[in-house]
């Protein structure tokens, strides 16, 4: 499927579940910074750039399609200028240390080849305090308390928020389920 396909079907089917994830900047400090893992065409990106124009945003994708995708639609929206988005891997952030307030994930932890070496780069980018989000299938994130960031020291001790999402537009059912953690603020 090419990324203008998947662009238009995931805006379309998942736009509810895009504006609940970039409901999560509410709780970014002013001009804080956010990386979305997995961005694909840059749904959330652009909705978190539209509600929160203090922000520093940044995507991350492994294909190269779909980061070309989420520049132009950035540029499009004359929003090039506040959201940065970078060809790489979720276990290899090509970001400083201690740099994010929030790190997002939406239906993209699945496809992660290496989840724990992903937890520890997202425990490195995340500033004391900061929060990771994932929204993923009910299963996915089921794991993870008990997992990869139960193992994580940056997240050693902390409470993890678990919850399904309520259902929105075409989906009747409750497909998705959000994990939250906060780093330790050190």
């Amino acid at each position: 499927m090419s990324s203008v396909w998947y662009d238009r079907l995931s805006g379309w089917l998942l736009g509810g579940l895009y504006h609940r994830a970039a409901s999560e900047t509410a709780s970014v400090p002013d001009g804080g910074a956010v990386l979305d893992i997995g961005t694909g065409p840059g749904h959330l990106l652009l909705t978190a750039a539209r509600r929160r124009p203090d922000l520093a945003l940044h995507g991350l994708d492994i294909a190269p399609s779909m980061v070309r995708r989420a520049r132009h639609r950035a540029a499009a929206q004359g929003l090039d200028g506040r959201v940065t988005v970078h060809l790489g891997d979720a276990a290899d952030l090509p970001l400083e240390d201690r740099t994010m307030d929030l790190v997002v994930t939406t239906l993209s932890l699945h496809h992660w080849n290496d989840v724990p070496g992903a937890i520890d780069e997202v425990a490195r980018v995340l500033r004391p305090g900061g929060r990771f989000v994932v929204y993923d299938f009910r299963s996915v994130p089921d794991a993870l308390p008990t997992g990869a960031v139960a193992k994580a020291p940056q997240f050693a001790g902390a409470a993890v928020e678990h919850e399904m999402v309520p259902p929105f537009a075409l989906l009747p059912f409750r497909p998705f389920a959000r994990l939250a953690v906060r780093r330790s603020a050190d």
